[in-house]
């Protein structure tokens, strides 16, 4: 009889937490699972880790590249040798909390509308505490997707009969960001979720893959916010592609000509969204004011300017419209206002 859970995880010279990954699994309260993991090549202490512990455990099951092939082919070759209904990726540096699939398995059970869930995650190792808080249903996670990846890849659990029934893998053609990637495709599929609970510890250190390749990731941004903005008619040019990824990673500049093009383009999303319902209205315009909000606080220009397009944009700042929008902005500006004044007799 097959397992409810396929667990597929990629691991490449990933010696130094390995064990408390796995152990991570295999201590889960939901017991029902396989464990498949997919050595990529590692040329470290990985093959005598992975070997010891799957004599320990008959639910570990064993496959090895001899060369470094990528973990989007590793993953993909897990995939198809998992037989559970679920699919529950694990990341060979990351800790699964004991209840996460035990959490997982019965969110999905209750939602079969849903093909692909996942779940807060707590960062830990070289990095400040930090909780990732995801949006939680369709509609918010469409609009983060906009911008920004809204799935955390570690603590992501799929519907395998999903995968199968429209052919969804992760394309071994790029090299990161894969799920995001994976996730912009899914998403015209299936219903993609997030549980409100951290159920993952993701570990950022200096080899961490976010870190080192971060250009590379970029790209794959770009190719996922063309993909994503078609349906709404826009990103039709190179120049459109590189303002709506700045935005989305936060990568604001400070004239106000800059401040001018993202009002323009969030503008322009908002009313592309108003004609096709793509998105619930009130959904997107809590998204696109999130954006604005963080341009119009990154913004250089003169505070009386970033304050009238404040005031005279339909966009939400800081969550408000309205008369709160404008005692929002006027609060910046006197904030800015009385830096600006405590700096001066430091000039003289």
């Amino acid at each position: 009889m097959s397992p409810r859970v396929s667990v597929v995880m990629a691991v490449y010279n990933g010696a130094e937490f390995l064990g408390e990954a796995i152990e991570s699994i295999l201590t889960q309260t939901f017991s029902d699972f396989e464990f498949l993991v997919v050595d990529d090549g590692s040329t470290d202490a990985t093959p005598d880790i992975l070997s010891a512990n799957a004599r320990q455990d008959e639910r570990i099951q064993l496959h090895r590249f001899e060369d470094n092939r990528g973990l989007a082919a590793a993953l993909n070759y897990g995939i198809h040798h998992a037989t559970g209904e679920y699919i529950a990726r694990m990341d060979a540096d990351d800790i699964s909390l004991l209840e996460r699939f035990r959490v997982q398995v019965a969110f999905m059970d209750v939602n079969p509308e849903v093909g692909i869930c996942g779940a807060w995650v707590e960062l830990i190792g070289d990095i400040d505490r930090q909780v990732w808080e995801y949006p939680l249903d369709h509609a918010g996670i469409f609009a983060r997707m906009l911008f920004s990846n809204a799935l955390a890849h570690p603590s992501v659990m799929m519907r395998a009969r999903v995968l199968k029934q429209h052919n969804l893998q992760y394309d071994e053609r790029i090299r990161y960001a894969q799920d995001y990637e994976l996730w912009s495709r899914a998403i015209f599929h299936t219903e993609l979720a997030n549980i409100p609970q951290i159920l993952v510890q993701h570990r950022r250190h200096a080899t961490s893959t976010g870190d080192q390749f971060h250009q590379a990731q970029l790209q794959t941004h770009q190719t996922v916010a063309h993909r994503l903005l078609a349906p709404f008619g826009l990103g039709n040019t190179a120049e459109d592609i590189r303002l709506h990824c700045k935005i989305g990673a936060h990568q604001y500049e400070s004239d106000l000509n800059f401040l001018r093009r993202v009002r323009t383009w969030l503008m322009k999303l908002s009313a592309a969204n108003h004609g096709l319902c793509l998105i619930p209205p009130e959904v997107m315009a809590t998204e696109l004011g999130k954006h604005w909000t963080l341009a119009c606080q990154r913004s250089g220009a003169h505070p009386l300017l970033v304050l009238a397009y404040i005031v005279f944009t339909r966009l939400h700042f800081r969550g408000e419209v309205g008369f709160a929008k404008i005692f929002a902005g006027l609060q910046m500006f006197f904030f800015r206002l009385f830096s600006y004044l405590k700096r001066i007799p430091a000039a003289k």
